[in-house]
């Protein structure tokens, strides 16, 4: 049974979500912020295994470099995102008077309009949505 929990992170209360398996592996769809979501998967005894981006804001990405440091886990990002993770012009934070440049590691670039990936047992068709960024992205796993 896959379960999906949502959390408020950030200045900015950015939405994370949670996909969550039977075996409590898990998933997060962008995190902003690092401390209350290490926090959530501790008292949930829950084991990181990717991190999804939607895009390549700061607000659904600025936490991703704190969590790697705990959980060496996979980023998926579109690539035509890429740029967000180096330029605060991009990436909105220079609006916020920050500099967000995050050293993400272990990077999976999305590609074209539509892909097909499978994490912790569960298939995600992933659908190209340009509009917000360049890169943004939906993940579908069927009926969520």
């Amino acid at each position: 049974m896959i379960k999906v929990e949502s959390i408020q992170l950030g200045e900015i209360d950015t939405n994370c979500h949670i996909i969550i398996n039977e075996k409590n592996e898990c998933i997060a769809v962008d995190i902003a912020k690092a401390p209350l979501f290490l926090r959530y998967l501790k008292e949930n005894s829950l084991e990181l295994k990717a991190i999804f981006l939607t895009h390549g804001h700061f607000d659904h990405m600025g936490g991703v470099e704190d969590v790697q440091k705990v959980y060496d886990v996979p980023v998926y990002i579109h690539k035509e995102d890429e740029i967000c993770l180096k330029d605060p012009q991009y990436n909105v934070s220079y609006l916020f008077g920050k500099q967000v440049i995050p050293d993400i590691k272990n990077i999976v670039y999305l590609e074209g309009e539509e892909c097909e990936i499978e994490v912790i047992g569960i298939k995600f068709k992933v659908y190209h949505t340009p509009g917000h960024t360049k890169g943004s992205v939906c993940y579908d796993m069927g009926d969520i």
